[in-house]
């Protein structure tokens, strides 16, 4: 009994400073839970006002233009200061450099875009896209323009949604606020650090995983229009600097950064060249005469592999029949051309006849 009792008393006192410790790393936790909670929550904050600031421009008309400029090379300067400089090289071994310019034009569901483009080689390029809610016109080859449903935005060239410009690697047709950005209901944003700086500046480091599939990374402002001054995912694959003028969601200059592999990288600046959010843009943006279609330039349907017709300056002149395939495009005048040679031959041809039969029936007479 003796031993027991002083077994019992052991244990009791020997619980005390236990419980003291559970207690205290209880209280720990909790706090430390909360805290997490509210990080997280600060960085929904974070992301929700991002988002929001740039899908409230979907409810007005936007006149943007941009210009670009991707180099490719194998080694980058390190300067900070190069990424705000004008368009010089940043590569010692360039390999390949492009330039140009996007202009678009956008009415709600609607879009107009204008890319022009020259490479290092001198070849221009040019391209032109209308996109509506029934049908996406694209104009790039001088043979045919071609039309497709306005769901398919990978062949709708670079009509590019501006809001994505800066929280996308792109951007690309298909690079929407909605699809860049994700559901914010399956998405789980969480603060990773705050108050980092960003070429000077003040903002927080978000990251946002989406379900387990990829994540992505945003160093945020917490002012008014919410700005992301970098952006980073895939695993660190590619990286966007952005920098924005005071009161505006859309950043004035873009810098990203891809590397391509063995030992190549790509960067792409874009700089912002015009920018109106308030002017009205007309429906007649989006007719066919805005495609920038030659004469006689065709137009087809990509589904179906059908000639729609072809462009005679005012109208699109509608053609009955004729499956479409890359090999046989050629413009209509190209077509109305070789015919008017044939009827030329055949009245040559004529004519060499009946010369020859009234020398023959004047000889033999």
């Amino acid at each position: 009994m003796r031993y027991l009792i002083v077994f019992n008393q052991f244990m009791v006192s020997d619980w005390k400073p236990l419980a003291l410790v559970c207690f205290m790393a209880s209280v720990g936790l909790g706090s430390t839970v909360l805290g997490n909670e509210a990080d997280d929550a600060f960085a929904a904050q974070l992301i929700d006002g991002m988002r929001g600031t740039r899908q409230s421009l979907h409810r007005g008309h936007l006149v943007y233009s941009v210009a670009f400029e991707v180099q490719v090379g194998q080694q980058e300067s390190e300067s900070e200061q190069e990424k705000l400089s004008g368009f010089e090289d940043m590569f010692q071994t360039k390999v390949s450099r492009t330039s140009g310019e996007i202009s678009i034009r956008w009415n709600g569901s609607r879009v107009w875009s204008h890319y022009q483009a020259m490479k290092e080689d001198g070849e221009q390029v040019e391209e032109w896209c209308i996109r509506t809610s029934t049908d996406t016109f694209v104009n790039r080859d001088p043979k045919h323009a071609t039309r497709t449903n306005p769901e398919d935005l990978e062949r709708a060239g670079f009509a590019i949604d501006p809001r994505v410009l800066g929280v996308c690697i792109g951007p690309a047709s298909y690079d929407t606020v909605e699809r860049t950005l994700f559901n914010p209901g399956r998405a789980k944003p969480m603060l990773v650090k705050k108050d980092v700086l960003v070429d000077g500046r003040i903002s927080h480091h978000v990251r946002w995983d989406m379900e387990g599939i990829t994540e992505q990374h945003f160093c945020i402002s917490e002012s008014s229009e919410f700005p992301v001054y970098r952006h980073w995912g895939l695993g660190g694959k590619y990286e966007v600097t952005s920098w924005y003028d005071e009161d505006d969601c859309l950043p004035t200059r873009t810098w990203t950064r891809t590397p391509l592999g063995e030992g190549r990288v790509q960067v792409v600046r874009m700089e912002r060249t015009e920018s109106n959010f308030g002017i009205e843009v007309p429906d007649s943006t989006f007719l066919l005469s805005n495609l920038g279609l030659g004469i006689g330039q065709e137009v087809v349907d990509y589904e179906s592999q059908k000639r729609l017709g072809y462009w005679d300056g005012v109208h699109l002149v509608k053609r009955q029949g004729n499956a479409y395939s890359q090999a046989s495009a050629r413009g209509a005048f190209e077509v109305d051309h070789r015919s008017i040679f044939g009827r030329w031959w055949i009245c040559i041809l004529l004519g060499v006849l009946a010369v020859v039969s009234w020398v023959v029936i004047h000889r033999y007479r």
